[in-house]
């Protein structure tokens, strides 16, 4: 049986000639690859890919799955591919904000539409604070009061009275806890559920706008 020969390499081996600098190669080491064929008689390939997650300059592809081939017309990506940025970025802020949207509509059903019966008594001594705002007839108490685990914390309720009712809750106030009471201004309501919406909306919106754009380029 004859030995099997494979591609002469010798070119690529650390010779005395390329390594004392009188070889071809004279000062270059490693030596430049043979530009000749890898396998004899090997002209074409077709082989399944594993996509890896990582880049070179440019854009990102979008094959995730499939084949490659090369030839000498050169090489051809065949598979399937993921929709473009262009694409799914608009729709995934879309979904985000629909998302979020949905979450808001469900904190204000969950806020005014599934109120539940609920009373709670307050002693003079629990009340530190009573504003009053005479031109609005609003009220706002500043209290301290057990939560639903028992543990006593400090709430506050905000409310709006008919006019003769103001009046009749101010002169009573005035009359049980007058060291308490004032007019002054009340502070705008802000949830805290809210504001994180709008905030995490906003960024998203704001994520998905700088990667359509760099995706573009």
């Amino acid at each position: 049986m004859d030995e099997f020969t494979g591609p002469n390499t010798s070119s690529l081996s650390p010779s005395p000639e390329n390594l004392n600098g009188s070889g071809s190669y004279a000062g270059v080491w490693p030596p430049p690859v043979n530009t000749g064929p890898a396998l004899p008689g090997v002209e074409q390939l077709l082989a399944p890919f594993t996509f890896v997650y990582k880049r070179l300059k440019g854009s990102l592809a979008d094959f995730r799955d499939g084949s490659i081939s090369v030839s000498d017309e050169g090489i051809t990506i065949d598979g399937r591919a993921m929709p473009r940025a262009e694409i799914y970025t608009p729709i995934m802020v879309v979904l985000v904000v629909l998302s979020l949207l949905l979450a808001a509509i469900a904190y204000s059903i969950m806020r005014y539409g599934m109120l539940r019966p609920q009373q709670v008594k307050l002693p003079w001594s629990n009340i530190s604070a009573i504003v009053l705002v005479p031109q609005r007839r609003w009220v706002g108490l500043s209290y301290s009061a057990p939560n639903y685990k028992g543990t006593v914390k400090q709430f506050c309720f905000c409310f709006g009275l008919q006019p003769d009712q103001f009046e009749t809750f101010e002169a009573l106030a005035r009359q049980y806890a007058p060291e308490v009471t004032s007019v002054g201004k009340l502070k705008a309501g802000r949830s805290i559920i809210v504001l994180v919406l709008v905030g995490i909306s906003v960024i998203a919106a704001g994520v998905g706008s700088f990667l359509m754009v760099k995706s573009s380029h």
